[in-house]
């Protein structure tokens, strides 16, 4: 359950950037408070199952055997009491259909769609690429998860369903929810597993007794719910290979030469979620809550293990580490070409209003938008310029392209954080916590095994000087204090900068990532830096730059 929480409180902390969502709150609280009730049944169910199992075998001690001759010590009693319990929250054979735990969470956060206690812009926040799409809340409608389009009836309740956008949504939370209960219940039973299982082949002598049959649906000891039962996701680890980096240009400080790119070292884990087959013993009842079998799901939390390797020299005056967090993430891959969005276009406007790159006399300007199409309501005062700018305080993520069998798109939020010489604390080790400088804002964008292209409007790569004074930077008159004269802008430089990176997948790529081989895949993205505030030294500034990632594992 602790995943959907941080997931909520990431939903939380993006309704408060500025774009407005009917009732978000209630939202989310209609999220958080079914999917603990959901994980309540789940739980519940298992535990049940894992104790009358457990006594079965405790009598058998006693009894000389689990065969169910003696009437007491009877494995199939435990089996067909975990179907019953099983049978509840799943109801693999629909026995009653719409009525199992699965089938009501799915009704309940439809019903809160057609009834607008989440709506489309709410349900944008939480799913996939649309944790952040079109930055400003311009309202544009883009498929961002399976499936693209098309009238849904996913839970077979004959209605067609409020949106296909909360198909990927719910599937995402009922795997989240799941695997947290079963990870939690094997934490404390750790042979839960094993005790299914010898639920399911106990044989039994007492016909009244039926042992567990998982294929003949006439049999009286049919139990579909124990037999498909299982862990469906599995944690893949990717190892960095040497050509994995980050490539951050600053053109203010570093134009000719670039800086090269900065050597990226370490690990990145990620939980793959399938949904379970319906022939094979234990291996999990994700087709009978309705998921997608053509589609993987990502799940992941907060992790601390890629870091940068060697600093570039021109930038090692300036950073001694560069550390990198996952928080959270949220993502697909695409097992059969569904056509989804795989690509990405971010846009983010250092200078609102205007187009200063062309002609910055427009300065302060007086557009209602940025060049991103972010609305002037929605912009922040500039760190360094606040009496001539503002400008959106975060990026424009814009999913475009089409997917192909094995592309993967990974929804994660990350934390970048600079250290200077003598910043990484009492134990000299950079990147734990007692580093004495704190992370850069947070973002989130797609990793991704397509290509994400970076565009910064209106970089600043040289201002101009107040003519008095102490000749502070400026961009406009309204900048230089008094006493300081006029802003001098015949040195003022205002650039569009961009950057681009493609990811790739490997043959075989969803055989593979279920496999827990993640070998070939290449994960990339990209952030527009616009008047991010740093500190240099003993002073303060803000960056305009674009940063790519690349992350290939071995």
């Amino acid at each position: 359950m602790r995943k959907l929480v941080v997931m909520a409180a990431g939903v939380a902390l993006l309704a408060g950037s500025g774009t407005s969502y009917a009732a978000i709150d209630k939202c989310q609280k209609r999220i958080q408070g079914e999917g603990a009730k959901l994980q309540k049944f789940i739980y519940g169910a298992l535990q049940k199952c894992a104790d009358a199992i457990r006594k079965e075998k405790a009598a058998g001690v006693v009894k000389g055997g689990t065969d169910c001759s003696t009437g007491k010590a009877c494995l199939a009693n435990a089996a067909a009491f975990c179907e019953k319990q099983l049978a509840t929250v799943y109801d693999a054979a629909n026995a009653k259909p719409n009525k199992s735990k699965f089938d009501l969470f799915r009704a309940t956060l439809e019903k809160s769609s057609s009834t607008n206690e989440c709506t489309d812009s709410d349900l944008r926040l939480l799913e996939g690429m649309g944790h952040q799409l079109s930055g400003g809340g311009n309202g544009v409608s883009l498929a961002t998860a399976p499936p693209v389009s098309g009238t849904c009836d996913f839970d077979s309740d004959g209605k067609a369903d409020t949106n296909c956008r909360l198909k990927f949504l719910t599937d995402w939370l009922m795997f989240a929810i799941e695997d947290a209960v079963i990870k939690q219940l094997m934490a404390q039973t750790p042979d839960l597993m094993a005790l299914l299982k010898e639920a399911i082949e106990a044989t039994s002598a007492n016909p009244a007794k039926p042992q567990t049959d998982c294929t003949n649906s006439s049999s009286p000891g049919y139990r579909p719910n124990l037999c498909r039962f299982g862990v469906q996701c599995f944690t893949a680890v990717c190892q960095l290979d040497g050509t994995s980096n980050a490539n951050l240009q600053v053109p203010a400080l570093f134009s000719s030469p670039p800086l090269p790119p900065i050597p990226l070292l370490g690990t990145l884990s990620t939980s793959v979620c399938r949904a379970g087959t319906t022939t094979t013993n234990q291996l999990g009842l994700g087709a009978e809550f309705g998921t997608n079998p053509n589609t993987l799901y990502l799940i992941n939390s907060a992790a601390r293990s890629i870091r940068a390797g060697t600093i570039p020299s021109a930038l090692s005056g300036l950073v001694s580490a560069v550390c990198v967090d996952v928080l959270t993430s949220q993502g697909w891959c695409d097992c059969s070409g569904l056509g989804v969005n795989v690509d990405a276009s971010v846009c983010q406007d250092r200078i609102g209003r205007c187009d200063a790159s062309t002609n910055a006399s427009c300065l302060p300007g007086s557009g209602t938008t940025d060049e991103c199409g972010v609305p002037d309501t929605e912009f922040v005062s500039d760190n360094l310029f606040p009496n001539s700018n503002q400008h959106s305080d975060e990026p424009t993520i814009t999913p475009v392209g089409t997917s192909t069998t094995g592309d993967c798109v990974d929804f994660v939020t990350m934390q970048f954080k600079l250290l200077q010489s003598g910043q990484s604390g009492a134990d000299g080790i950079p990147c734990t916590d007692d580093d004495t400088a704190g992370p850069l804002a947070s973002f989130t964008g797609p990793l991704t095994t397509g290509n994400v292209q970076v565009t910064l409007e209106d970089l600043i790569q040289y201002p101009g000087q107040c003519t008095g004074g102490s000749n502070p930077p400026c961009l406009t008159n309204a900048d230089c204090p008094s006493g300081s004269g006029t802003c001098d802008t015949s040195g003022m430089n205002i650039i569009v900068s961009t950057a681009s990176v493609t990811g790739a997948k490997p043959a075989n790529a969803c055989a593979k990532y279920t496999g827990g081989n993640l070998s070939g895949l290449k994960l990339v993205t990209g952030l527009a830096l616009a008047d991010l505030p740093i500190t240099l030294g003993s002073s303060s500034t803000s960056l305009d730059g674009t940063l790519t990632v690349e992350l290939v594992c071995q």
